[in-house]
């Protein structure tokens, strides 16, 4: 009885194309409609999420990256150990301790210290055994640490010549710009408190 009332309706289901329409439209709006229901479920956090452009804007940085600060004590170790070979005045290693001392020095503080300590008639002097020449350092101290991270150090010695028979000695007070690259400390500039220690007209 069941099996004929199926078999009549989707007979006359068949026959009339209208009413067979509606039905497939009816069931692919049903389909339709669940896909929906289920895509929202499952992408609910799929979804990107509305951030406040202030939120998400690029970070800056509060402040600049700082230059590597030179410790004063280890700038002060290093003037030391420079001066052995920079106030080197024997006949024997004065021109090979020099040549050292340059080595650590950057080209502006080469011509300075040339000047001041090293010209030309000083070591022709040295040399010749006009002059005899010994320096004493007394003590080293940081006297200033710079924004770019550079230091002071103030050496203080005793320069102590003689030129021609004639002994003299004069107090020295010498500042020293410590600079750290990449190939290690440099002397980048120098500053004589006093007047050069000797000159052409010494001897």
């Amino acid at each position: 009885m069941l099996y004929e009332i199926v078999r009549e309706i989707v007979s006359r289901i068949a026959r009339d194309k209208v009413l067979m329409g509606l039905i497939v439209i009816l069931v692919l709006g049903s389909f339709w409609s669940g896909m929906q229901m289920k895509h929202g479920e499952e992408g609910v956090y799929d979804r990107p999420v509305d951030i406040p452009k202030e939120q998400i804007s690029e970070q800056k940085p509060t402040q600049q990256a700082q230059p590597a600060q030179l410790d004063g004590n280890l700038a002060c170790d290093f003037v030391k150990w420079w001066l052995t070979s920079a106030m080197d005045y024997s006949a024997a290693n004065a021109q090979q301790g020099h040549s050292k001392a340059l080595g650590w020095m950057t080209p502006e503080a080469q011509q300075a210290f040339k000047t001041a300590f090293w010209s030309p008639d000083i070591a022709a002097g040295i040399a010749s055994g006009h002059i005899k020449a010994e320096y004493h350092l007394t003590n080293v101290q940081t006297v200033a640490i710079n924004p770019d991270g550079s230091v002071v150090v103030c050496a203080n010695g005793t320069f102590v010549y003689q030129t021609n028979g004639r002994p003299s000695s004069q107090q020295m007070q010498t500042d020293y710009l410590v600079r750290k690259d990449p190939a290690g400390l440099r002397i980048a500039g120098l500053f004589n408190r006093v007047a050069p220690i000797m000159s052409s007209s010494t001897y």
